[in-house]
């Protein structure tokens, strides 16, 4: 199996939320599995570990962004995709372990649709890959969309609380109860919305994570 982190970023966060993970999770266990950042048009002067797409680089232009990304992903012969944003940070060895190919489509399933959290990251199968690219996306949320067209495919999002979002009202995460880790958590999206977010608790959660768990 060839497995693909992508990590959604743009441009004005390529030197800092960007430049955060690398030195935390992705510096720590890069080795391990296939990772790219992932940038839209504008940007220049790409370094390997960074994928520029022929796609918008604002907010909005995100299922567009990740769309072309996974266009690339089935190009380059990868069998599952683990999506995600630059302020989440993610457990490598635990994602490795996670169970990722017993479903098409596995994240934390929000409330409030038929969805994955896009936060908190998720799975796709290349069965669940062929079917995005084919489509055009019709919601500003990718997370949204990648929901709803995969259901209207049958293919429901297999839910796993492994997968973790901070809500709006959480404090930094130096301020939770760190024995989260054991409850076998895989990632953690540390924004709380657009613009709520520090990367210092990137490092903050790397540290607790080194510290405080087992792999």
């Amino acid at each position: 199996m060839k497995v693909l982190v992508l990590t959604t970023s743009c441009a004005a966060d390529r030197g800092g939320s960007q430049q955060v993970a690398r030195e935390t999770w992705v510096g720590a266990w890069g080795h391990l599995v296939d990772h790219r950042f992932v940038l839209g048009k504008g940007n220049r002067d790409t370094v390997p570990s960074e994928l520029i797409v022929d796609a918008p680089d604002d907010y909005f232009g995100v299922p567009f962004k990740d769309q072309a990304a996974w266009h690339w992903a089935i190009a380059n012969g990868y069998d599952y995709v683990f999506q995600t944003s630059v302020d989440t940070y993610v457990a490598v060895p635990r994602l490795l372990r996670s169970g990722f190919e017993k479903h098409d489509y596995i994240g934390r399933r929000c409330t409030n649709g038929p969805h994955a959290s896009g936060g908190a990251g998720y799975w796709l199968s290349r069965k669940a890959l062929d079917i995005l690219v084919a489509e055009t996306p019709h919601r500003n949320y990718e997370d949204l969309w990648v929901g709803e067209t995969l259901a209207s495919h049958g293919i429901p999002v297999f839910n796993d609380e492994r997968y973790w979002a901070m809500s709006y009202d959480d404090p930094p995460f130096q301020y939770q109860v760190l024995g989260a880790w054991n409850w076998g958590t895989i990632s953690v999206h540390l924004g709380r919305g657009t613009g709520l977010y520090d990367p210092t608790w990137m490092r903050d959660c790397h540290r607790s994570f080194l510290n405080d768990t087992p792999l």
